[in-house]
């Protein structure tokens, strides 16, 4: 998914119409997006391991599950993450097209993150 690349192009243009606009981007501070180029690269190395919550072992989760079942195999992760208002295969809040969503390694959804902070970013032409 290249959702943060379509956000800077929606940037882009906006800044195009309006130069003398500022355009800020919100990035949450609790959850990492791994429909986020920048995120998901972070998400799949092992350095940062320590920076995400993860489920606690031996308990189920039926809400959150640690495998997205949408995948052959499935993707799991013991990150903590909530599919709730995520992108989905093969729906969700917003529809990825066939096989299913590109998260990178672990399944679509809003990682708990602890230590990410609060990021904006403003973007001027």
């Amino acid at each position: 998914m290249n959702d943060e690349e379509l956000l800077f192009q929606q940037v882009q243009m906006t800044t195009s119409a309006s130069p003398d606009t500022t355009v800020w981007v919100y990035r949450c501070s609790v959850y990492a997006y791994p429909w986020y180029t920048s995120v998901r690269t972070i998400l799949d190395d092992p350095a940062y391991s320590d920076w995400f919550i993860k489920f606690k072992p031996g308990l189920e989760h039926p809400i959150n599950p640690p495998c997205d079942n949408n995948y052959n195999p499935p993707k799991c992760s013991n990150y903590f993450h909530m599919q709730e208002q995520t992108p989905g295969y093969p729906s969700g809040d917003g529809t990825c097209a066939a096989p299913a969503c590109d998260c990178g390694t672990v399944p679509c959804g809003a990682l708990a993150a602890g230590m990410i902070r609060t990021v904006w970013i403003p973007v001027t032409r």
